[in-house]
């Protein structure tokens, strides 16, 4: 039997029925109490009352199970428990502690002995009740403990009650009582039998308990119990009844005898001719319980007397009245009175008829007896212990009881008796001290000794099926460990890792077949012996440390701990080992399970691995710089040649070579585009792709890169459009040149599937309580679109190589690749909304750090207009031949004066003779590039500004110019609006 030790209790919907019932009773029997309504409180007249207390606690116990997961839970049966309990005190020391006098009732038809009091047998089982629940909720108990109590509550509870009921139903008495004190009703047996029914389901529930059938010899035991124990309390009721009967015969003769005497003293009187009575006084006054003594003469007619006014009616005969009616009528008689009181109505009139003539009645003398004294007097010695009524035809004649001594009880007997020849009834009630003089305390004594006997064999009969369990177990347990050790073993042994088993002093305890063909010992060869005997003698001190720490490190026993170490062979060969250490107890020692694993193969297959891995990052890397420099030698020319044509737009005037320059123009520009997406894509692939931060303005950046687009724009008829949201304002920190391309490549990407259209970009904050807010970028385009899947499908992070192949197969290039790669670099996120012929939308977002940097509005150079700078002196530093003659072309234009050096050296060594009014540095320079130059020139002290060349635009190099000591930047291939603009806004 196994506590399930839930947190919250689960209540069997049997048990919730059961106890619904048997709390409603008593909540009827409430309700009755309130409006007195006896058919509910007693059923019949001839049963007995369910008791307020006795009600209310039935009520209390069957709500307690609904509150078993409330914090009030032992409330209910607490106050159960408590008034039960005194109940029981009350009926064992037959003393009175006032419980009772709170609940007495107001019915004056319901009476007992004790009015007010529960049942005792009620008073037990609700004892019981109470004590399960409180048992049951309390945590001190174990599991078993707990079961056993609270199934012998049950079976007590149980047993009594189906007592009860059999005795209801067979008209036993005994069976539903306890001696002369009040029996269980039977409707209280039906509520409580549903109630204890509830509690046992309920508590059965909560475990798991697999022997609850053998639980029934309990029960048997019980009832038997019972039995005997209800026996004994009702042989005392029924010494209570023959005594009873006793005293009614006792008082019956002892009346008879006394009357009887006092006859013959009326008839011994003597008389004279005068007919004066020789020794009434004496008689009288001898006598407590006489009053008077009359005798008539109707022969003696010389006296006249009244005849008192008495009711003559107990014992004439038909002679005698007629006799008293003769005498009456003629109003002559002779009558003598002796008295000693005033004639009560509680008096008993004897007629002796002492006076004949001839023995004819003459005449009869008549006897006023006090019953009340007379009854006193026969009292005298039981008077504590019986209560005495006597009556005749419903006329009380004598009641010893006081109005509130003593009411009727079980035990109160009505018999009919005979007194001097007439019928009397005579009702006797026994007194607390009658009865307490009969009974003893042998039945609660057996009662206590059933109980305690029925504990111990349930404990013993429990701790024997358990120690049976246990021995059951043990055996299966044995077994199951005889197989665990066989499979173990086999598991082992069929392992690729030793398992080596230490105690605590690293004496090793088991040695797998693995362990023998790994470290070449036989198991013989190692049991017994220290672990330090399979490692180099310069790890053994270090491993005894291991050991003891880890033993005292608590963290560690409930996980397993990997170390990397050297084994070594019976032959004294080295090898490279991983050893996993768990520590274990095993019949309360301490041992470690060493799980060895042969690093020698993995050693080997790790360097090759590694070897290959380095090969093929650095074949990686190769191709990635090949690619770098291919692009490099490629867009160099390229870049010149873009140039070149920059400066013969800007000079031609003749509108046919106008338009082969432009398209001479577009193709170069998408040519330098093609080899950075290549240049950048082969990075991408070899994670050599980074993200550089500066603060820029976004209304800028976008304004160049669509100032840029628009000639490629007008050439398919496509209007380019930027707005902003009302809340955005500029100034920003991050990658303005990766944040250019993934716009420039978005506009790009819509330009190839629009003609005669719109591309519309809109720029918007998405607002946060933080300071890094997001930016929100969305490119519209009308173009031809695509369908829902392709949409769907375009950034799903699938193999990239497959990407590729489908973006190129699409038409779609590897420009938005890039695009998704930067977002996700720059931790943002892409996303398209697209339908098949009516154009796509681009939605970027990206977070960054706002900055509290105002920037002005940039005025961008318009063909034809080339500013003039007559007295700069510009130093350009160049290395590329063609590089230098555009270049120094784009500037002669400003009419500055130009000078040329090819390499870093030669600019320091010409600042050495004269200072320039601006220095155009490229970065990539033989000898002495153009950033080692630049902090060299500023280390010097030179002041003028200097404008980075940069080869490529995510050069790394070159991640924040301004901090090098650059003024500028200016990413190749030059436009040369751009270039102007820089160079007016430098020598501003």
């Amino acid at each position: 039997m196994n506590n399930k030790n839930n947190e919250a209790f689960t209540l069997p919907i049997a048990s919730k029925v059961f106890s619904i019932i048997g709390g409603l009773l008593g909540f009827t029997v409430l309700i009755a109490w309130n409006f007195n309504h006896s058919l509910i409180i007693q059923l019949h007249t001839s049963l007995a009352p369910m008791h307020f207390n006795e009600a209310l606690c039935i009520f209390l116990s069957g709500i307690s199970l609904f509150f078993i997961n409330h914090k009030l839970k032992i409330l209910f049966p607490s106050i159960v428990l408590f008034i039960s309990f005194i109940t029981l005190l009350e009926y064992i020391l037959s003393i009175n502690l006032g419980l009772d006098q709170l609940f007495i009732s107001q019915k004056s038809n319901l009476f007992n002995l004790l009015p007010g009091r529960m049942s005792p047998i009620a008073a037990i089982c609700l004892f019981l009740i109470a004590a399960c629940f409180i048992t049951f909720i309390s945590s001190k108990v174990n599991s078993g403990q707990t079961v056993i109590i609270c199934n012998i509550c049950s079976f007590y509870i149980i047993a009594l009650l189906t007592i009860s009921l059999f005795g209801y139903t067979l008209n036993i008495n005994s069976f539903y009582s306890w001696g002369y004190f009040s029996p269980m009703t039977i409707h209280s047996a039906l509520a409580l039998m549903c109630i204890s029914i509830s509690t046992k389901i309920f508590i059965n529930s909560q475990y798991q308990i697999d022997n609850i059938g053998s639980f029934f010899s309990i029960y048997l035991f019980s009832i038997l119990f019972m039995l005997f124990w209800l026996e004994s309390a009702n042989e005392e009721s029924r010494k209570i009844e023959a005594k009873i009967q006793t005293e009614i015969s006792l008082i019956e003769n002892s009346t008879n005898q006394m009357l009887n005497t006092h006859l013959v003293q009326l008839k011994n009187i003597k008389t004279d001719e005068n007919n004066t009575p020789i020794n009434p006084v004496d008689i009288i006054y001898k006598t407590p319980w006489l009053n008077n003594i009359q005798w008539f003469d109707i022969n003696s007619a010389s006296q006249v007397y009244s005849f008192p006014n008495i009711e003559i009616k107990n014992n004439f005969t038909d002679d005698m009245l007629n006799l008293f009616k003769e005498i009456e009528q003629k109003k002559v008689f002779s009558a003598n009175t002796i008295n000693k009181g005033d004639i009560q109505n509680s008096e008993l009139i004897i007629i002796n008829p002492s006076i004949k003539v001839n023995e004819k009645i003459t005449g009869f003398i008549i006897s006023n007896i006090n019953i009340k004294v007379l009854f006193e007097n026969l009292l005298l010695i039981n008077n504590d212990f019986i209560s005495i009524k006597l009556s005749h035809n419903d006329q009380v004649f004598f009641d010893s009881s006081l109005p509130i001594e003593v009411k009727k009880n079980q035990f109160t007997t009505t018999q009919k008796i005979s007194i001097h020849g007439m019928t009397w009834a005579l009702e006797l009630t026994p007194k607390v001290g009658f009865l307490n003089d009969i009974t003893t305390s042998l039945p609660s004594w057996l009662l206590f000794i059933a109980i305690m006997f029925t504990f111990l064999y349930s404990f013993i009969f429990y701790y024997f099926e358990l120690f049976q369990i246990k021995v059951n177990q043990l055996i299966k347990n044995n077994k199951q460990i005889q197989d665990e050790k066989t499979k173990l073993n086999a598991l082992t042994n069929n392992l690729n890792d030793a398992i080596i088993i230490i105690n605590k002093k690293s004496i090793i305890q088991s040695f797998s077949k693995k362990s023998v063909t790994l470290f070449g010992y036989t198991e013989k060869e190692v049991i017994g012996r220290n672990v330090n005997l399979l490692m180099p003698i310069e790890l053994n001190l270090q491993h005894d440390k291991h050991i003891k720490g880890f033993t005292n490190n608590k963290k560690n026993k409930a996980s397993a701990q990997k170390r990397n170490l050297t084994g070594i062979h019976k032959n004294q060969k080295k090898f490279p080992i991983e050893i996993n250490l768990v520590e274990v107890v095993i019949d309360q020692e301490h041992q470690f399970i060493s799980v060895i694993k042969d690093l020698s193969f993995e050693n080997k297959t790790l360097e090759q691995l590694e070897k290959s891995r380095f090969e093929t990052e650095s074949i990686k890397i190769a191709k990635s710089k090949f690619i770098e420099y291919m692009g490099h030698q490629i867009k160099s020319p390229m870049n010149s040649i873009y140039g070149v044509l920059q400066l013969l737009d800007h000079e031609s005037n003749s509108d046919k070579n106008n338009k082969l320059i432009e398209q001479a123009l577009f193709s170069s520009k998408s040519l330098i585009y093609t080899i950075d997406d290549i240049i950048d894509f082969s990075k991408i692939q070899g994670d050599q792709l980074v993200i550089e931060e500066s603060v820029f303005s976004i209304k800028q950046l976008i304004q160049t890169l669509v100032h840029d687009m628009e000639h490629e724009a007008q050439q398919k008829d496509v209007k380019l459009t930027v707005s902003y949201s009302s809340n955005f304002t500029d100034g920003w920190l991050g990658d303005p040149v990766r944040i250019r391309q993934i716009i420039l490549n978005l506009i790009l990407n819509s330009l190839k599937y629009t003609v005669d259209g719109s591309i519309d970009i809109h720029v918007d904050i998405i607002d946060s309580n933080t300071h890094q807010k997001s930016i929100k970028i969305t490119v519209t385009d009308t173009g031809s679109g695509m369908t829902k899947e392709k949409a769907a499908s375009l950034f799903n992070h699938i193999d990239q190589g497959i990407r590729l192949t489908t973006h190129l197969c699409d038409g779609l290039g590897i420009d938005l690749l890039i695009v998704e790669k930067i977002v996700q670099l720059m931790d943002g996120a892409i996303s398209v909304s697209s339908s098949e012929g009516e154009g796509s939308c681009f939605l970027v977002i990206l977070p960054l750090i706002k900055q509290n940097k105002n920037f002005q509005e940039m005025h961008l150079h318009t063909k034809g207009v080339v500013p003039h700078f007559e007295s700069k002196h510009i130093l350009l530093v160049e290395s590329d031949a063609v590089s230098k003659v555009v270049l120094k072309s784009m500037l002669e234009a400003t009419k500055a004066d130009i000078s040329v050096v090819s390499n870093g050296k030669q600019a320091i060594d010409y600042l050495k003779n004269k200072q320039p009014d601006l220095i155009m540095i490229n970065t990539y320079l033989p000898v002495l590039n153009g950033i080692e130059a630049c902090r060299e020139i500023r280390d010097s002290n030179f002041i003028m500004p200097i404008i980075a060349l940069s080869e490529h635009k995510i050069q790394d190099d070159i991640k924040n110019y301004q901090q090098l000591g650059f003024n500028a930047r200016i990413d190749k291939p030059i436009e040369l609006h751009h270039l102007y603009q820089i160079l007016t806004e430098q020598f501003k």
